[in-house]
């Protein structure tokens, strides 16, 4: 190998290693980076859109009603008004994916005033709160001009401001009383009920109201009906209240713990009919059901009912309730 050749291999492992030197510096650089920057899953706050669990508290205000539900050590979750409320918790997780998942339609970093975005004093506010203080806090002002969608801060940030869809804030605008998991009424088929009585409502004039009692008789898987000795089996008011009272179910609740003075607007003063049934179960348990039927909703299409000796208000739609309405005011003759 000549001179000039060594000289060459040594002055091209010279570059070579100043190369190395300098690639070596700058992975260092970066690393020293990306060990400075925080980790963002120990941050006491997250953003929506970002998938968190372990959600213990929820609340939030829809501008006519605030609401707050916490989850018990059971893992179930209860409206904090009201912990003895049957909360059917699918409004609240259905809220939570719902808040945590949702990402913003558009961002707008360098915003107007909020007082533009109706956000000095927003429409609406949320908050969900882990055990571990992880939270997530959003409120809203003014729709967009489609109307389908709000401004709206997170976390308590005032310099930006974000545009997400209404689907939040159609579900904080859910009743509590629509979130009450419903009684299951007991079938009440024509070959499970042995005993039928109905109330009228208590005349003016201070009399004793209609009441009447009908008797089921089984023979050969064969149902007969009875009244003071009368078969009334195909008596049309009678397969009426049967196909009804087969069909009953409860349509929603409309007040859990009513005041005296809500019993009487719906009617409980004098209440327009009383069911009593006795039946059987489907393993040969004796049953019994009282329906108390009130008046008329304010659109007319269902009735203000109680059952048992409960104070609960539901209601049940009234193509449910007509024979046994007709019976209760005037029998079972027409």
């Amino acid at each position: 190998m000549s001179w000039k050749e060594r000289r060459l291999i040594s002055i091209l492992g010279a570059i070579l290693g100043v190369l190395v030197i300098a690639l070596l510096i700058v992975l260092g650089i970066r690393f020293r980076k990306n060990r400075d920057v925080p980790d963002s899953s120990s941050s006491s706050a997250v953003t929506a859109g970002e998938s968190q669990s372990g959600w213990n508290d929820l609340s939030y205000s829809n501008g006519s009603t605030t609401l707050a539900f916490h989850k018990g050590e059971d893992g179930a979750w209860f409206w904090v008004h009201d912990d003895g409320f049957p909360l059917d918790d699918g409004t609240v997780t259905t809220i939570l994916d719902t808040l945590e998942t949702t990402a913003p339609q558009q961002t707008l970093t360098a915003p107007e005033s909020l007082e533009t975005y109706g956000l000095t004093e927003p429409r609406a506010t949320i908050t969900a709160t882990a055990a571990e203080g992880t939270v997530i806090s959003m409120a809203f002002g003014n729709t967009t001009t489609d109307g389908n969608s709000y401004y709206a801060l997170l976390n308590g940030d005032l310099t930006t401001v974000y545009i997400y869809p209404g689907t939040l804030m159609k579900l904080m605008s859910v009743p509590v009383y629509d979130m009450c998991l419903l009684p299951e009424l007991p079938q009440l088929t024509e070959d499970r009920l042995q005993k039928i009585t109905i109330q009228g409502a208590p005349p003016e004039d201070g009399s004793d109201p209609l009441r009447l009692s009908l008797t089921s008789y089984q023979s050969e898987g064969i149902t007969t009906w009875r009244a003071e000795g009368a078969n009334i089996t195909d008596a049309p008011r009678v397969r009426g209240l049967m196909e009804d009272l087969a069909a009953l179910k409860i349509e929603r609740c409309v007040d859990y713990r009513p005041s005296a003075e809500a019993l009487s607007i719906c009617g409980f003063d004098a209440p327009a009919a009383t069911l009593w049934t006795n039946y059987t179960t489907a393993t040969d348990l004796e049953g019994h059901l009282k329906m108390t039927v009130g008046g008329l909703t304010l659109d007319g299409a269902a009735r203000y009912v109680r059952l048992n000796d409960e104070k609960t208000i539901y209601r049940v739609p009234t193509d449910l309730l007509d024979p046994l309405m007709v019976i209760a005011l005037s029998g079972l003759e027409g």
